[in-house]
């Protein structure tokens, strides 16, 4: 008896999980879960059209043959998943709108339809229960709009601020940001490390924010979760040059500050009529610290005529 080949293998299932590179686990109709490996020139079909292993999703029903090797020479998907968003909720920037990261760092807008179902657990929510920091999985349908939101994890529970930004601190642990509220009265808070900050569609680092930037912020845990610029404040382009505070050099004669503006090193003097401003507050030449980033305007003589203190040193 001379055996020429062996018999193909058809395996049929739901994928569960894609857990590496041209590796699918799949369920079956009795429930069985199999791992199965793709070869590398495997074709993958969904109807007329061939796809990529990256456009696999989960909850795909497919048909795999799987030949020598026990690898899987060929993949027909018979019926797609709806794609899915999965991340955590860094900010809810309007109605029926929320920003969410998944764990690749991506962010990524998504507008959840009118009647979208939002549960969490057995329970069912409103899009006002949502908050920043849930870990989620939203459910895409026509014109990529969600119509379902499942909430696996639930974020810290969180208050709305808006206001002012009065300072701008840094220090060893992180950047602090005091906030004027409407009734006048100052709120300071720690920035999260995984703070949020938007400017209209643009996210930003927490070294773009501005003293005199209007908010709206998220607090959660006693930190600033999210930070969503209304209007900016004082511009960082201001004078002739900017950069942090590398040393300060005092004597009878005079005052010298040296600067490092990404490598480049400058230094200036600093007269005594100098105009120095700290959002709203003036300072004096020895208020001034190492560390503080600020924007200088010179005169000819190399000595300031205005500084900025844009955010404080420690």
């Amino acid at each position: 008896l001379k055996v020429t080949g062996r018999a193909q293998i058809t395996v049929s299932g739901t994928i569960l999980s894609i857990p590496g590179s041209r590796r699918l686990n799949i369920e079956d109709a009795s429930g069985k879960t199999q791992s199965i490996r793709l070869a590398s020139n495997c074709k993958i079909t969904y109807g007329s059209s061939t796809l990529d292993f990256e456009d696999l999703r989960v909850g795909d029903k497919v048909q795999a043959t799987i030949g020598a090797n026990d690898l899987v020479t060929a993949l027909k998907v018979t019926e797609r998943a709806q794609p899915t968003v999965t991340g955590k909720i860094v900010s809810i920037p309007g109605i029926r709108r929320i920003t969410v990261k998944d764990a690749n760092g991506e962010i990524q807008m998504v507008r959840l339809a009118s009647d979208c179902k939002i549960t969490w657990g057995s329970r069912t929510l409103v899009f006002d229960d949502l908050r920043v920091g849930d870990e989620v999985v939203a459910t895409l349908g026509d014109n990529d709009m969600a119509t379902a939101v499942k909430v696996v994890t639930r974020g810290e529970r969180t208050e709305a601020l808006t206001g002012v930004i009065k300072s701008i601190t840094k220090t060893r642990s992180g950047v602090t940001v005091a906030v004027t509220k409407s009734d006048g009265k100052d709120v300071t808070l720690a920035l999260a490390g995984d703070v949020f900050i938007s400017y209209g569609t643009e996210a930003l680092d927490p070294e773009d924010l501005r003293i005199g930037d209007e908010v709206k912020a998220t607090v959660a845990g006693n930190k600033l979760v999210e930070i969503i610029i209304k209007n900016r404040g004082q511009s960082t382009e201001f004078g002739d040059l900017g950069g942090v505070i590398l040393s300060i050099s005092q004597s009878s004669q005079d005052f010298i500050i040296t600067l490092d503006d990404d490598g480049d090193i400058t230094s200036f003097s600093v007269p005594r009529g100098c105009v120095i401003t700290y959002g709203g507050s003036t300072l004096r030449r020895s208020d001034l610290r190492l560390g503080d980033e600020i924007r200088v305007d010179l005169n000819t003589d190399n000595e300031a005529v205005e500084i900025r203190v844009l955010v404080r040193g420690e």
